[in-house]
């Protein structure tokens, strides 16, 4: 991947630079058995330092705060799946003695 800093081109190369950490809480209102609405807020924190970049060293530190909505619909599948099973045909089983 190639990348510059102030037009000075970086040598390319996997760094490790840091960490970072988030939590996100959510809220489902589900309808009409498959269909649900939910609210979602994301927060993200993100702290590098020792980037080598051109003919040095970086750091930075920066946050991220995200609201999402989501409308979606589930589709009932698999055997085990109680919606799906009351569409299964029971197998007969003959008992011989």
């Amino acid at each position: 991947m190639e990348n510059s800093f102030f037009g000075q081109a970086n040598k390319p190369g996997f760094q490790i630079g840091g960490w970072n950490t988030g939590i996100e809480t959510a809220f489902r209102l589900t309808a009409w058995k498959y269909a649900y609405l939910e609210f979602s807020q994301k927060f993200d924190y993100a702290r590098y330092s020792n980037l080598k970049v051109y003919e040095g060293k970086a750091r930075q530190a920066f946050g991220s705060y995200q609201l999402i909505l989501n409308l979606g619909f589930t589709i009932p599948t698999g055997k085990n799946n109680r919606e799906f099973a009351k569409y299964t045909v029971p197998v007969a089983t003959t008992d011989k003695h």
